[in-house]
């Protein structure tokens, strides 16, 4: 994974940064994946020889824990989504709420068996 991830690194610095004039990147803090934080790390490494500055967003946290999307499926999977108010930003939380969110709650395995 850490050999993808610095292929995957230098072809964005070398073709597509130039390509389309980018010469930021923004990439999410990952406190919790290994393979996320790895990619991250590989364009921290590879992208400012190239010109492209890599930006770091730190994490939102819910208490002691970082928030994360496994965490907020997980809720829902459980049936559970008063649980993900605070976890989510207000438009989201009225999303699943309404009917408009049902195909997308069952794929996630919400009164259903389907799974993304």
């Amino acid at each position: 994974s850490r050999a993808h991830a610095e292929l995957d690194a230098t072809l964005f610095g070398r073709q597509i940064a130039p390509a389309a004039g980018i010469r930021r990147r923004y990439v999410g803090e990952e406190p919790n994946c290994v393979l996320t934080a790895g990619y991250n790390e590989a364009l921290q490494k590879i992208l400012p020889p190239f010109g492209v500055e890599v930006c770091v967003v730190k994490r939102k946290n819910y208490g002691e824990a970082a928030i994360s999307a496994s965490r907020v499926r997980s809720l829902l999977a459980m049936g559970d989504v008063e649980s993900t108010r605070p976890l989510l930003p207000d438009s989201t939380y009225r999303y699943l709420v309404s009917s408009e969110a049902e195909p997308v709650l069952r794929k996630i395995g919400m009164n259903g068996t389907e799974n993304l």
